[in-house]
């Protein structure tokens, strides 16, 4: 029996190394969720009540057990979902740095595993959440496109 899956806004963290590295997720592979077994930036639903940043902190809490100081709004993206009658549905980004001792510490409590990869390496992984990819690609391109974060590396 398949279960149905209903889009809501979410949250998600492009999270740094000082290696200018990203630290992925491995989703878990079962049913119910969005993506089983792919790899994802961490992250989740916003719950009501919640601004996307206060979402994003909750998450990675949750998931990581990471309790993260700063953060930055990079991007959203939008999904129109009007064909189904739900509207737009948002996925809010967020840059947060993380400190090489950090990793070490990290317990994944959802998901397989996490993995830390490259920009270059995310893009060519064939099973990568695909707006997280697109976040991702974003991020790499952005000193090609110019803006605020043209030239800034880690800590954004």
């Amino acid at each position: 029996m398949h279960t149905l899956l209903y889009p809501g806004d979410a949250t998600a963290a492009l999270i740094l190394t000082p290696q200018f590295k990203y630290l992925m997720q491995q989703r878990d592979d079962k049913e119910g969720i969005f993506f089983p077994g792919c790899w994802g930036n961490f992250g989740g639903a916003i719950e009501a009540g919640e601004t996307p940043e206060q979402a994003l902190r909750r998450e990675l809490a949750e998931e990581i057990g990471l309790r993260i100081g700063a953060c930055k709004f990079f991007c959203r993206l939008v999904f129109d979902f009007a064909y189904a009658g739900i509207g737009d549905v948002v996925r809010w980004f967020f840059i947060v740095p993380l400190a090489d001792d950090e990793i070490d510490r990290i317990v994944v409590h959802e998901g397989k595993c996490f993995g830390v990869f490259s920009g270059d390496e995310v893009l060519s992984m064939p099973n990568v959440v695909s707006y997280d990819a697109t976040a991702i690609w974003q991020h790499v391109i952005r000193d090609r496109i110019g803006g605020r974060y043209a030239g800034e590396h880690h800590g954004e």
